[in-house]
This record gives structure tokens, C-alpha cells and sequence, in this order.
């Protein structure tokens, strides 16, 4: 009489997209999935966020032994600090392997994106005694409010030391 075996613990792994690990990217767990009799595997996610369970996933897609299992957990689920990580468990239709957790990954700041810089003269001719203003627009993806910033002028192409964080000159 042939004895079924349960699968073979997994052994998973967290990372993001591009390893990053940041707001904008989703976080990936995944591992090799196997089992000594060959069977077909379905296999149980869950999602920790700051060591508390968060979501909990069923992929009953009859896996094949030695299947590179990979599931994604979109970016929209993540903010800056959290600390994630995932756990798997299979079964064959018969037995489950036990429960295995991956190391956890902490998610980073994003930096912000500039979307715009503006410069314009009160001189209505842009003559050498007009003052000049520089304007910016930004978004942050993790929300944050800007608290500093760092604004360089140029001239002809070489930057004007003396004129470091100035938004306005004459």
C-alpha cells in the first residue's frame, strides 16, 4: 500500500518588484513548491503586516511538483514602515505541509517626483534688472508634506554657488 506523503515544507521568500522596496512597488512572495509523491499541490497564502495577519489566500490551481510559485501583493496594500511578510502552506489533497514564514521586508520611503519648475522676471522684458522667481510643483506617493527642499540657479549652463536655496533673485 503506497503511503501519501505530505509535501515538502516550503521555503518562502519576499521581495518587490525592481527590490526597492518601496511604496510604489508590489511585494512579491515566492517560492519552489514541491511534494516526494509528485502530487499536484494547491497552495495558502497569507499576508503579514506588522506581525499581524492581514489577508489570508487560496490558489487551488492544482500546481505542479516543482512549480516556481509566485504571487503578488499589489502596491496599493503598502505604506511607508509598514513591515510585511508572507507564509505558505500546501497540500496535495490529501496532507498539508507545514506553515513556513519569509524573512520580513520593510517598506521605504519614496522620493518625490517633481512635475514642474517655473522661472519668470517682473521685468514684463526679462531685462538684467528684473528680480527672477522660481516655482516648483511636486507629489509624493507616500504622502508626505515637503519639510526641505534644495534650489540651484544657473548661470549659462554653471551653477551659482552663492544663490543656493534662494527662490528669488535680482
Amino acid at each position: 500500500t503506497d503511503i501519501n506523503d505530505a509535501p515538502n515544507n516550503p521555503s518562502p521568500n519576499i521581495n518587490s518588484t525592481d527590490g526597492t522596496n518601496k511604496t510604489s512597488q508590489d511585494l512579491n512572495c515566492f517560492a519552489t513548491i514541491s511534494d516526494d509523491d509528485a502530487d499536484v499541490l494547491n497552495v495558502t497564502v497569507k499576508w503579514y503586516k506588522d506581525s499581524s495577519l492581514n489577508l489570508t489566500l487560496d490558489y487551488n490551481n492544482s500546481y505542479a511538483n516543482g512549480t516556481s510559485f509566485s504571487v503578488a501583493l499589489d502596491s496599493t496594500n503598502t505604506t511607508k514602515g509598514d513591515v510585511w511578510n508572507c507564509g505558505l502552506r500546501l497540500h496535495d489533497g490529501s496532507e498539508y505541509s507545514d506553515w513556513v514564514n519569509s524573512t520580513t521586508l520593510t517598506i521605504a520611503n519614496t522620493a518625490p517626483t517633481l512635475s514642474s519648475v517655473n522661472i519668470t522676471s517682473d521685468d514684463a522684458n526679462n531685462k538684467t534688472a528684473g528680480n527672477l522667481t522660481g516655482t516648483f510643483s511636486f507629489s509624493d506617493t507616500d504622502g508626505d508634506s515637503m519639510t526641505l527642499n534644495e534650489t540651484k540657479w544657473y548661470n549659462n549652463s554653471v551653477e551659482v554657488v552663492s544663490l543656493t536655496n534662494f527662490s528669488s533673485i535680482n
